[in-house]
């Protein structure tokens, strides 16, 4: 049996978060202690199960000090879900004048975007690049971003994310009604781009289409985005809030669409998440992950930058998976399905070795 200590934002909605709790629950399944180290103190009643220490901060000034005094064990094993939570690791442990313990860093987000790069920001992410270089092992969530490491010169290899919702492509039916009904799942937040996402609504309704859209979320652009719904009358839209149910309420619902307009990603697993519902991915060609999703034969991308004409490919890929009979949508989304987990192979595997 080994030990790991898994440092992440929480255990809560989010592509990190999720994957801490996956990495967790796959290393207790094989016998290992794990112990989960958390920027804050949220946990989603569907992460609630897992077998082991939990140690949360609540704040980022008390989670400074929660590191700084936790004296772990040099013989665990410690895996980190985001730069910062390296970066704030990586000062608390020279402050302690401590340099034994053994440690493996698995990348989240798209580094040229997500890093801060002006005034002493522009240190922190040096620190980030070099504290990735010196690391002893690298894990990108998807093959694009381990592509863009490796021209940084970090050498790394892959650990995909995946979903752990059941799989139910029957729902799949549901893509024949009209008007369309979109979800968007995702925190409220400038990565998210709800901007261009209301974009895309007003030239559906430019074209003729009726639709009605959902957003499930919490964030500091929550305001803003609830007063773009309050100003474009002409739009089905509403601001549902947070979800912590999100798999059954993805099944509940009648979506035939799910929409992510995302500046970057790290991966996108709700793009994967919705095709296990039956629900039609569409995204924004962003970096990194949804061009690596949609590749499998189920989606649609739409350019990065917005174009009014960009929707008239959409209606017409719409218009043709509707065409399809649901004995055909199901072949389709489980070939898809396949090809995603082919994909993965045995990468997980990787995990136990992380000594």
């Amino acid at each position: 049996m080994n030990s790991y200590t898994i440092l992440a934002p929480s255990l809560s909605r989010g592509g990190a978060e999720s994957m801490a709790y996956k990495y967790g629950r796959y290393l207790i399944s094989r016998g290992h202690d794990v112990t989960f180290l958390l920027l804050e103190d949220r946990i989603d009643k569907r992460y609630r199960d897992v077998e082991s220490e939990i140690i949360g901060a609540g704040s980022l000034k008390s989670s400074f000090f929660k590191l700084l005094f936790y004296k772990g064990d040099n013989e665990r094993t410690h895996i980190s879900l985001i730069p910062f939570y390296t970066f704030l690791f990586q000062i608390t442990r020279f402050l302690r004048m401590d340099f034994g313990y053994k440690y493996i860093y698995t990348v989240h987000n798209n580094l040229d975007q997500d890093l801060p790069k002006k005034g002493i920001h522009a240190l922190v992410r040096i620190w980030y690049l070099i504290s990735l270089r010196k690391s002893r092992n690298v894990y990108a969530v998807c093959r694009e971003l381990a592509l863009e490491l490796n021209r940084l010169d970090i050498r790394c290899s892959t650990i995909s994310n995946v979903t752990d919702w059941k799989f139910d492509p029957t729902l799949g039916k549901r893509q024949v009604q009209d008007p369309m009904n979109i979800v968007m799942v995702g925190r409220l937040d400038y990565q998210k781009d709800y901007d261009y996402a209301f974009k895309f609504f007003e030239s559906l309704v430019d074209n003729g289409i009726q639709f009605s859209v959902d957003i499930y979320g919490e964030g500091p652009e929550k305001n803003h985005i609830e007063s773009i719904v309050k100003d474009k009358a002409n739009l089905d839209v509403t601001v549902k809030g947070y979800s912590d149910d999100l798999e059954n309420l993805l099944h509940d619902e009648k979506y035939g669409v799910l929409l992510l307009s995302s500046r970057y990603e790290g991966f996108g697993l709700v793009l994967i998440e919705a095709l296990y519902k039956g629900i039609f991915p569409v995204s924004r060609d962003c970096d990194f992950g949804p061009r690596e999703i949609i590749s499998h034969g189920v989606g649609h991308l739409l350019p990065y930058e917005f174009k009014s004409d960009a929707v008239q490919g959409f209606i017409q890929v719409m218009k043709e998976w509707s065409s399809y009979s649901e004995e055909e949508r199901l072949i389709r989304i489980n070939e898809a399905k396949c090809k995603i987990e082919a994909s993965i192979g045995d990468e997980w595997a990787q995990l136990e070795s992380l000594q």
